[in-house]
């Protein structure tokens, strides 16, 4: 309910040209929505304002500045490196720290190592408290040497990953005939207070993800032939271009499709692309590695094994081994 009333303040504050509108009309829309508390409107207000600042680059020019920032001769100079940049592509301060701050995160997640990941799966594995990111942090901190901000990001993702395991085949297809037949199946976090009853074991970060992946599979499969047939095509002529600026590109052509949505499709093509460059030789010693491994290996040991074993894209391999391991489960639940 809250990031609705944040949309509709950001709406407002764009429709009239100003963070600060006229006290009397902002009072009116704060009571339409039925916000009373001095204290949730505090709030609301510091919320909807700093995303209201926020300037929306295209993929291209992330990519320009990222490209930027890797031909540095000093990429550790945050000062420098956003002076550079304001300069260069005439952009706010804040979003500058913002693309810096995520692209040195890119590039440490790049360069964890085998043990690293192991670790982290171990531990997590035997955690009594999977979902309390931050005390993992904090508990994996000296035993893996790496940041926070990396352990952070790493356990978003494992952690996920280890709760969708503990969902049934039953609860994923109540999830999916609920969203299908919702009056509002965009908005997730009502779908999240509808449904935590039904996944009382999951936490509502990780059940708010697992409806938006719904979600947009949903209404990927209701997508028209001739959508995905201009997607497909798009892909197919744009060889080089990453997921963001291919959604770019194609959101122009389709905006009414979803972004999820678009993303969702531009992957699996350009996955399903990749796996074309793998042999069936290869294919063999990923079924190989599938069969020996145990079960508390994820997806991306996994392809850290695979890449010293064939030479594949990684993509194809990452690809090849969710859809392995997915249908695996799935065998497993029935």
């Amino acid at each position: 309910k809250n990031s609705l009333r944040v949309q509709k303040l950001i709406d407002f504050f764009r429709a009239k040209g100003t963070l600060f509108p006229d006290q009397e009309e902002l009072d009116m829309l704060l009571h339409e929505m039925g916000v009373i508390s001095e204290k949730r409107t505090r709030l609301l207000l510091v919320y909807a304002r700093k995303y209201a600042r926020r300037v929306p680059l295209t993929a291209t020019q992330r990519q320009m500045i990222r490209e930027h920032i890797r031909q540095s001769n000093h990429p550790a100079n945050v000062a420098l490196l956003q002076e550079e940049i304001r300069t260069k592509f005439d952009i706010p301060k804040t979003l500058i720290q913002n693309i810096i701050s995520n692209h040195a995160l890119s590039s440490s997640l790049k360069s964890i190592t085998k043990e690293q990941r192991q670790l982290v799966q171990d531990h997590l594995k035997q955690s009594l408290h999977p979902h309390n990111i931050s005390l993992l942090c904090d508990e994996l901190e000296k035993k893996t040497k790496l940041p926070k901000p990396v352990l952070h990001k790493m356990l978003i993702n494992r952690s996920f990953a280890h709760f969708r395991e503990k969902i049934s085949n039953e609860q994923l297809a109540l999830l999916r005939n609920h969203i299908e037949n919702s009056e509002h199946p965009e908005n997730a976090p009502l779908l999240c207070d509808e449904l935590q009853e039904s996944f009382s074991g999951i936490p509502r970060s990780f059940l708010y993800r697992l409806i938006c992946d719904c979600s947009d599979s949903v209404a990927t499969r209701r997508l028209g032939k001739d959508q995905r047939s201009m997607v497909k095509e798009h892909v197919e002529r744009s060889s080089g271009k990453n997921v963001s600026i291919l959604c770019d590109e194609i959101q122009n052509q389709l905006p009414s499709v979803p972004r999820g949505v678009l993303r969702r499709l531009i992957y699996n093509h350009l996955s399903s692309l990749a796996v074309k460059q793998v042999t069936e030789k290869q294919r063999c010693v990923i079924r190989d590695l599938l069969n020996d491994s145990t079960s508390d290996k994820d997806i991306s040991t996994l392809c850290d094994t695979l890449q010293d074993k064939i030479d594949a894209p990684r993509q194809a391999l990452h690809y090849i081994v969710r859809e392995e391991l997915k249908h695996r489960r799935a065998c497993i639940k029935e």
